[in-house]
């Protein structure tokens, strides 16, 4: 017996739950974003995050905000510390890194 949703049950079957999560959280942005713009057509975007921050964030802060530091200084020193002995990822080592190409001159001579 066919159900009104049952096309829905089988287009699902091949899609993996990594992708439906990524969608959803791409339209969760797109949606944040559309009423983040709204709001500032209003003239309401400085309140609202002001009340929002307010009544969440704050008290987080306040309880939270001696272990939130530590960790962040903790995690940061380690990141550092070892960027500065490893050296940076983003280069090539010099050993593999290719001599710059050198223009002959010409002679001014004739």
């Amino acid at each position: 017996m066919k159900t009104l949703f049952s096309h829905l049950n089988n287009s699902l079957n091949g899609t993996s739950f990594l992708r439906l999560l990524r969608v959803a959280f791409f339209l969760s942005i797109s949606l944040m974003l559309v009423y983040g713009y709204y709001l500032h057509t209003e003239g309401q975007l400085l309140t609202v995050f002001k009340r929002i921050y307010e009544s969440h964030l704050l008290p987080i802060l306040k309880v939270h905000g001696l272990a939130i530091g530590v960790i962040l200084a903790v995690f940061g020193l380690g990141f550092w510390f070892g960027r500065r002995r490893r050296g940076t990822v983003y280069h090539q080592p010099e050993k593999t890194r290719k001599p710059p190409v050198r223009k002959k001159q010409r002679s001014s001579r004739k």
